[in-house]
């Protein structure tokens, strides 16, 4: 049920998915109420293993006693609805799904992340400790942080590669009036 967020009282179906504010009935206040169509769809009951019956039927390989309703996708062993993981349109075993992420076949489970964001942060920040390192970090940071913009973050911001980008431009900046005026105040005294 849908409520009024003012009154709480329940809203019509022609509140829903209505690309129209529309007044509430009760207290008259605007409503757009956008929902996805998950929420009229019932809960999938989680699967439940059957036992095995007759004992000429296939068994699942991690429960002898459950009747086999799919084999897996990798290795063939018969699994029951307890054990059978659907991935990617694939009926996997647990065993193979830890061995295809282990050893990296199955290619769209993500075991690792690599922090791009806080590697460019880095590489544009401690080097101000030894500022002539700048010199060759500060592009650096730069590079990473425009190359890797729109990667996968742990936090979803990219406030670490915006701080990342100005503070590697400040530096670069810097360096061009350090060689700039540095040059010519040695031409002036040479």
């Amino acid at each position: 049920m849908i409520e009024c967020p003012q009154c709480h009282s329940a809203l019509q179906k022609e509140f829903i998915n209505n690309s129209d504010f529309l007044p509430c009935l009760k207290c008259h206040q605007l409503i757009q109420a956008i929902v996805f169509p998950a929420l009229f769809q019932e809960p999938k009951v989680p699967a439940t293993a059957e036992s095995l019956i007759i004992a000429d039927q296939a068994n699942c390989f991690y429960h002898p006693d459950k009747k086999a309703t799919i084999p897996c996708s990798f290795c063939g062993r018969f699994l029951c609805a307890l054990c059978d993981i659907e991935f990617d349109q694939q009926h996997l075993c647990p065993s193979c799904l830890q061995a295809g992420t282990r050893k990296k076949k199955i290619s769209n489970i993500d075991s690792e992340t690599v922090c791009y964001d806080k590697i460019a942060f880095a590489v544009a920040t401690y080097p101000i400790i030894l500022f002539f390192l700048t010199l060759i970090t500060a592009p650096i940071a730069l590079f990473l942080s425009l190359r890797y913009w729109n990667t996968k973050s742990l936090t979803g911001s990219k406030a670490r590669f915006v701080f990342a980008i100005l503070i590697g431009l400040i530096q670069i900046i810097g360096w061009y009036f350090l060689f700039k005026h540095g040059f010519r105040h040695t031409k002036h005294h040479g």
